[in-house]
């Protein structure tokens, strides 16, 4: 496929080759003046560095990507009906007069609108619709069918709002501080962050969440009724209390409840087939973990080991830096992921897993009097840059920091390994736009991943 490029040396209008089928960059056109574009672009149109629309004249069809992203105002620019991929008009700070095509193949981006009046948007969108910078819903009239994900992080009220009636992606409201006037779909084929709120008051969650679901707002669980199924990540951070948490009987990801003090009233969800992290624990006093975990168990705020019982196989790491005596734990035979002990001063009474499918982290210890290594197994046998220790070790064992996992999902999850939030993140959030990177946009949840395993990298958003 072509791609024709106009770089201007100097006043220069450049000639655009009739039934081009590939590409037309022209980001360095300050002026439209003598400018006559083809009828038909097969493949994208970027015009970048236009300010203004007046006396633009677009092609009527567009095959991929139609950017605009430096128009500050789009009024009496006639759109293509349909453009086969991206639209971007980060810029636009007015919707007057502005009539969108009806249907857009992939991301459309209007992150500078503050207001939807005037604007038509398009019926159909196959990507993401990021409306992110809109203070209210007043006059807005979304499509119908979001592909990708809806962002509308900025509206801190739902009056007057109402949402497509599919989206494909990550519904994101993290402005909204209440729930009233709030009207959800029943079902979510990807995911929700409503991080905002503070109250379950008038929530009313979908009955099923295909992606991730994120609550980080709330500070207690009374009257939340979460949905029965989640397909990815559950974020629950802000809940410093379990008392009246009904967990769903399955979520797809990893389970996120790093405020909880207490294990009290908590009962863990039956099936988790991520990670778990209760890292605000500093007892397992009344704590029952699942009998199996397929990610990452991360208890680092434990201080002691009393009254736990770990699950017989970690189907990622087993992190228990908090521990300062290896008086109580027995951990697994087989840990699948990393194990990490940082905070063991000293080996007496630890009996470690016979295998460490990651990297065993000790660093805390000062002696090897009474410790025997695991086999590690992640790069093949033993190898030293698999096991941390402090100095005072035999030759060949040096410090090393402890890798923290960027995910909680056991290694091989094609989410885990590319990273999330994804709000993800922001995911990133349907199940399948998390395992292929998210379209490199926010994982739902916007913070890094919790993929298990020792190496993951970690996608952020913009």
């Amino acid at each position: 496929m072509s791609q024709f490029k106009f770089r201007p040396h100097s006043s220069h209008v450049p000639v655009v080759p009739p039934g081009d089928e590939g590409d037309l960059e022209l980001d360095d056109l300050g002026s439209i003046v003598g400018l006559t574009l083809p009828e038909a672009v097969r493949g994208s149109l970027s015009l970048n560095g236009l300010t203004t629309a007046e006396g633009l004249t677009l092609p009527t069809t567009v095959s991929r990507d139609l950017l605009l992203d430096w128009l500050t105002s789009a009024e009496g620019l006639t759109f293509p009906t349909r453009v086969g991929g991206r639209l971007f008009l980060r810029r636009l700070n007015s919707a007057n007069g502005v009539t969108l095509p009806t249907h857009v193949g992939g991301d459309v981006r209007l992150d500078g609108l503050g207001s939807a009046d005037g604007l038509t948007l398009p019926t159909s969108v196959g990507g993401d619709l990021d409306l992110d910078w809109l203070a209210s819903a007043e006059g807005l009239r979304l499509p119908t069918n979001v592909g990708g994900d809806l962002l509308l992080d900025r509206l801190t009220s739902a009056e007057g709002l109402r949402l497509s009636a599919s989206v494909g992606g990550c519904l994101s409201l993290d402005g909204l501080t209440s729930a009233m006037e709030l009207t959800l779909p029943t079902t979510l084929d990807g995911g929700l962050s409503l991080n905002g709120l503070t109250s379950a008051n008038n929530l009313v969650l979908p009955i099923r969440v295909g992606g991730c679901l994120s609550l980080d707002g709330l500070t207690s669980a009374a009257g939340l009724t979460l949905p029965s199924s989640i397909g990815a990540d559950l974020f629950l951070d802000g809940l410093s209390s379990a008392a009246g948490l009904i967990l769903p009987t399955r979520v797809g990801g990893d389970l996120y409840l790093n405020r909880l003090t207490s294990a009290k009233g908590l009962t863990l969800t039956i099936s988790v087939g991520g990670g778990l992290s209760l890292n605000g624990l500093t007892s397992a006093e009344g704590l029952t973990l699942p009998t199996s975990v397929a990610g990452n168990l991360i208890l680092d705020g434990l201080t002691s080991a009393s009254g736990l019982k770990l699950p017989a196989s970690a189907g990622g790491g087993l992190y228990l830096d908090g521990l300062t005596s290896a008086a109580g734990p027995i951990l697994p035979t087989t840990v699948h992921g990393d194990l990490s002990l940082n905070g063991l001063t000293t080996a007496g009474g630890l009996i470690l897993p016979t295998t460490v499918h990651g990297d065993l982290s000790l660093n805390g210890l000062t002696t090897a009097e009474g410790l025997t290594p695991a086999d590690t197994r992640r790069r093949g046998p033993l190898a030293r840059r698999d096991i941390g220790f402090e100095s005072g070790f035999p030759d060949g064992c040096r410090r090393r920091s402890s890798r923290r996992p960027s995910g909680l999902r056991a290694r091989g999850d094609a989410a885990g390994e590319s990273g999330r939030r994804r709000l993800a993140q922001r995911s990133d959030l349907s199940v399948e736009r998390d395992a292929a990177g998210h379209r490199g946009r926010r994982p739902v949840s916007r913070r890094p991943g919790l993929g298990g395993g020792a190496d993951t990298s970690n996608e952020h958003r913009r």
